[in-house]
């Protein structure tokens, strides 16, 4: 499936004063302001697969303000078994996905996710690159029950690598069918 964010249709979108979809693009904005700020798309029961997808996703950062503490402001994009009424900070999900972290330096940084019963709040595996105000081209792919990969490219036709980081899974996580954005 593959979504130029023409529309709204087939998006839920619980709390829209931080996160929306205008102008072909979602925007977001990390604001840690008690509100669950996040959006998901329902692929179906069943129909991704526990063993081997693949989700491409450009994400381009225009303005970063790190937070004040070590939770910190983040974005989470990835494949979820919880829709977006389930909050990322607070409640158990079981996840293969990209995290950005502003947390104040030196907690900032681009982790991936790969984890079952684990709430998204400063989760993963952290990448050597860390974030910057430029457009990143991310490649998630599992591999296996066990084994999940992350790319990390500059260009959009996902040609020029900037990082690759392979990690195993933890649990067992199965049931992913939501695409889960917010913080």
């Amino acid at each position: 499936r593959e979504d130029t964010f023409d529309s709204t249709t087939g998006w839920t979108i619980p709390d829209s004063t931080n996160i929306g979809i205008a102008d072909g693009k979602l925007n977001w904005k990390a604001q840690r302001d008690g509100s669950n700020d996040a959006i998901h798309y329902d692929l179906g029961s069943g129909n991704v697969s526990d063993t081997k997808w693949t989700l491409d996703f450009d994400l381009d950062i225009t303005t970063a303000v790190a937070g004040s503490s070590t939770s910190g402001l983040f974005l989470f994009v990835g494949l979820d078994n919880v829709d977006s009424s389930t909050a990322a900070q607070t409640a158990t999900h079981d996840t293969i996905g990209c995290q950005i972290a502003y947390a104040g330096s030196p907690n900032e940084d681009i982790r991936v996710v790969a984890a079952e019963n684990t709430t998204l709040a400063n989760a993963g595996t952290v990448l050597t690159t860390e974030p910057k105000k430029q457009a990143y081209f991310v490649r998630l792919q599992r591999l296996s029950s066990t084994k999940a990969v992350m790319f990390l490219y500059s260009d959009q036709a996902r040609n020029v690598l900037l990082e690759r980081k392979d990690i195993t899974i933890t649990g067992t996580v199965t049931g992913l069918q939501y695409i889960w954005i917010g913080n």
